[in-house]
């Protein structure tokens, strides 16, 4: 394809190679192993800008950098099995103590980062929500992140007025727990494994010290949820930190 004209060959060697050979600058092409009448394929281009990416992304992080197709076309498919693990398998987590769930956004349109608080009780019942937006200019650099951790943050202060000594924390960004994890707490962790995070500016150095500070008179234990897989809980944390945006989900 070049300058909006879609061409179909029926073989790579042939026909669609010696063409892709002239083509300099950018090109798309793909193969399939059915054959393709013309007129099946609708391609649309879309623009978009990159903030307002960054808010259909739910601020997820995008990694992109700039490729020559015609570099990459003699380069065999490499295939990956990919393999994953959680780490919370075999993890008992106590029952009977507030479950809080936390989450974090941003909208790049109004440069403004948010978070999002739900406490669900023994009964999986939620008994307490809350929402708000950053008050902090400076934050705003870091986008969702500083979102999640004032959420974590509201998660503590509420469980301190309810006289909860135990609690469980919640979340799907792992800063929440590697910034604020102690090695020698015998809290159950999800990235037991991994060696807490340096904080590295004065947001997250704070963090890790209100965290510090909070474990001494009180268990706090970390959970991992996978983000937008559908769990109740987790979703209505992030339903509720875009909402305090005024972002629609």
């Amino acid at each position: 394809m070049k300058t909006g004209k879609i061409t179909i060959y029926n073989n790579w060697e042939e026909e669609c190679k010696p063409n892709v050979n002239k083509v300099k600058g950018v090109l798309g092409y793909c193969g399939c192993k059915d054959e393709i009448k013309v007129g099946e394929f609708i391609i649309e281009k879309l623009e978009i800008s990159f903030d307002e990416l960054i808010d259909l992304f739910d601020n997820g992080n995008i990694a992109y950098k700039n490729f020559n197709l015609n570099k990459l076309k003699n380069n065999p498919i490499k295939t990956v099995d990919k393999k994953v693990v959680d780490e919370t398998v075999n993890k008992e987590y106590p029952k009977g103590v507030l479950y809080i769930y936390v989450d974090g956004s941003y909208s790049g349109s109004k440069k403004n980062y948010s978070y999002g608080v739900v406490v669900v009780d023994k009964d999986e019942e939620i008994i307490y929500e809350d929402k708000g937006v950053g008050k902090d200019p400076d934050a705003v650099a870091l986008r969702q992140i500083c979102g999640e951790i004032e959420g974590a943050k509201k998660a503590i202060e509420y469980a301190e007025i309810e006289n909860a000594y135990e609690i469980v924390i919640c979340y799907d960004y792992k800063g929440v727990e590697l910034w604020a994890a102690m090695a020698d707490s015998e809290a159950i962790r999800h990235y037991s494994n991994e060696k807490p995070w340096k904080a590295d500016n004065k947001f997250t150095q704070e963090y890790k010290k209100f965290m510090h500070e909070k474990q001494k008179n009180m268990k706090i234990h970390f959970k991992k949820i996978d983000a937008h897989t559908g769990h109740e809980f987790n979703e209505r944390a992030d339903e509720l930190a875009k909402e305090a945006l005024g972002i629609k989900k």
